[in-house]
């Protein structure tokens, strides 16, 4: 049997003018060992409904830069996504956390201004199909509480949010790869 659980919630707006949600979950398994997967998000504010999938990165990127620490860009590496860690059971009395990235293309910033409470619902499947959900509510006031820190999730948010591309290689030409290169996400 799984548990999910909402960790933590950032929010950030990229040039497509679209709202971007970065949710950290965290999955314990309290049964058999089990892989994960799923991660379609309902999402509720102020009674406006939302429901999206998922949003993976390219293969060809290595990072988004969602904030900064201090001054050092605050990233998720591919690694970090839960999807990346999916595939490999959790044991018993094991966890897994990580980041899943959502892009809402109705509801917007000013949604979650307006005072009231946001209710999210992600829902995961275990190897045998069974259903799960992991839920959390935000109040408005939970939105200016100071970083709370957690494991493997402790990352600061501002407005940026870069992403990095893997260079591509040069073979047979004797010469190192690129630099990496870094652009705001279209």
């Amino acid at each position: 049997m799984l548990i999910g659980e909402i960790s933590k919630i950032k929010f950030g707006t990229f040039k497509d003018a679209f709202l971007h949600l970065f949710v950290g979950v965290t999955i314990k398994n309290v049964g058999s060992p089990s892989i994960f997967n799923g991660w379609p998000l309902q999402i509720t504010v102020n009674n406006l409904v939302e429901s999206c999938q998922a949003q993976y990165l390219p293969q060809n990127i290595t990072s988004v830069v969602i904030g900064r620490i201090g001054d050092s860009p605050a990233t998720i590496d591919r690694s970090h996504f839960i999807y990346d860690k999916e595939i490999t059971p959790i044991q018993t009395g094991g966890m897994a956390r990580g980041w899943i990235w959502y892009t809402l293309k109705k509801l917007t910033a000013d949604d979650f201004k307006n005072g009231g409470s946001a209710q999210l619902k992600i829902l995961f499947k275990d190897i045998n199909a069974t259903e799960y959900s992991a839920e959390r509510e935000i109040a408005q006031q939970d939105q200016t509480k100071p970083e709370e820190y957690i494991p493997g999730l402790h990352l600061s948010f501002d407005e940026k949010c870069v992403i990095t591309k893997r260079p591509s290689p040069t073979p047979d030409k004797g010469e190192p790869p690129p630099e990496p290169t870094s652009s705001v996400y279209p």
